[in-house]
Parts: structure tokens; sequence; C-alpha cells
């Protein structure tokens, strides 16, 4: 043990809350903070969510995450350590892309409509 798990529940006990009612407040699963408090990290994820739900809980208790963020271990393992990585697919790989783009092409193409009719209407007149 770090003194992590324990700082939080410490924390957490003296805000009031009970695990289930801290979990609501933060719009997170009962078991990611059970995880925390007991120190369970690697079944977290890699080092990127460890951090990120430690920093959520830290700001609800009033504790402070860059000081419990030191006694991480370094060791976490379970997935990217720092970096999420997004796979960008392109355009035509996108669902819906290409309506999209159809959508697009009808609006440019009413725009030009009323513009031209405009400009019609003003020449006309």
């Amino acid at each position: 043990m770090t003194g992590i798990g324990e700082r939080l529940r410490a924390a957490r006990e003296r805000q009031g809350f009970d695990r289930a009612a801290a979990a609501e407040r933060l719009h997170v699963d009962e078991a990611i903070l059970e995880s925390l408090e007991i120190e369970a990290f690697s079944s977290l994820g890699g080092l990127v969510y460890v951090r990120g739900h430690l920093r959520h809980y830290c700001e609800l208790l009033g504790e402070p995450a860059d000081e419990l963020e030191q006694l991480l271990p370094r060791d976490l393992g379970g997935g990217y350590s720092a970096v999420t990585h997004q796979i960008k697919l392109p355009a035509q790989a996108r669902p819906g892309a290409e309506r999209r783009g159809a959508i697009g092409w009808m609006i440019l193409a009413a725009i030009a409509a009323v513009a031209a009719g405009w400009y019609l209407f003003r020449i006309l007149k």
C-alpha cells in the first residue's frame, strides 16, 4: 500500500460520503472508487485512466491530486501509459460521411438559388 487508498477513504468519510454516494456524485461506477481506495490500480486500465479517476475523486474530496499522483506506482501497466491513441478513419470510411457531404452540397445549391433569385428580382424590378 502506498497510502493513496487510505487517504482517499479517510477524506471520503470526513466529507460524510459513503462510496455509493461519492460514485453517484462523480457519475462513475462504485467499483472505480473501490479500486482507488484499495489501490487496485491495474483494474482501472492504463496510467492515464488511473490519473483521471484519481484527479476527479480528489477534486470531490478536496484532496491534493498532484500530491497523491506522485505516490502512484510507475509500473501500473494495463494499456497505454501516457497517451491514448485514436484511429482516424478516412472520410469515406466514417459512417454517414457520404450523406453529410450530399446534404452540404444541397445546402450550398439552395443558397446559390436564393442568391440568384434575389439578384434577378432586384434587376427585373
